[in-house]
């Protein structure tokens, strides 16, 4: 999302003994996604069981990608970053990094 444009806003206190203006101006910009998480995340998912894992993040991420590719059977949710499915086969161990981005930057975890 795009940075809304710097605007400038009179404030005005009134009272029964007279007013008192001032002027703000400022912008509205998005927060870059931080702070990515998983939690608690078993080192090992049995072939056969449901896997259901939710991310915490600070910011609103506007996609989701993971790498290397999931196992068979288990998918990132674009929208959300949730990680979830079946597995089908056994695979071997690997590292998976999953990175939340959007306009204002990106984290990793």
């Amino acid at each position: 999302e795009a940075p809304s444009e710097m605007a400038s806003y009179e404030v005005v206190a009134r009272n029964a003994g007279g007013e008192a203006k001032a002027t703000v101006s400022f912008e509205v910009r998005q927060m870059p996604p931080s702070a990515l998480s998983y939690g608690d995340v078993p080192g090992k998912f049995f072939t056969g069981h449901d896997v259901s894992l939710s991310p915490a993040v600070s910011g609103v991420p506007s996609s989701w990608s993971v790498q290397p590719e999931l196992p068979p059977g288990l998918s990132l949710d674009a929208e959300t970053g949730a990680l979830s499915g079946k597995t089908l086969k056994v695979s071997p161990e690997a590292v998976y990094t999953v990175t939340a981005s959007n306009a204002a930057g990106r984290t990793t975890c």
